[in-house]
């Protein structure tokens, strides 16, 4: 009998440092799927707004699409943020994204590992109007 488990013990624990390597390898690749799922669904919201602030015609279904999914992934303190810009939209009818914004800003370059920036955001906005005229060769 002692001979098997000279023989047997390093096969099973073998075995049973497999199968807990494993189950941590798929704990792993999990957690990195559901951040990388979060982050898409965060930048893709990150633009839409971004996209539809200052902006007379813009997208509405994506903007109520973005704004729910920081319901499902943001933040509690973007949560809030957007809830206050819905409260002020029922009653002014004026929305202001920008610390919305900027909390998305910081929180994504933060989850993504980039430097942090300070400061308001530049609304870039280009139009047909807005560049010179060419030059005829």
């Amino acid at each position: 009998m002692p001979d098997i488990l000279i023989f047997a013990t390093p096969i099973l624990t073998a075995i049973a440092g497999g199968y807990i390597g494993h189950l941590l390898a798929v704990r792993k690749d999990r957690e990195a799927d559901r951040r990388a799922k979060r982050l898409q669904f965060l930048i893709e919201a990150y633009r839409h707004i971004a996209g539809s602030t200052n902006r007379d015609n813009f997208d509405k279904k994506a903007l109520e699409d973005s704004l729910t999914d920081i319901f499902l992934f943001g933040t509690p303190r973007q949560m809030q943020l957007v809830k206050n810009v819905a409260d002020r939209m029922k009653k002014e009818n004026v929305g202001n994204f920008d610390e919305l914004l900027i909390e998305f800003r910081n929180d994504l370059r933060a989850e993504l590992k980039l430097e942090k920036v300070e400061g308001r955001l530049p609304i870039f906005r280009l139009g047909i109007g807005n560049f010179p005229p060419r030059q005829k060769k």
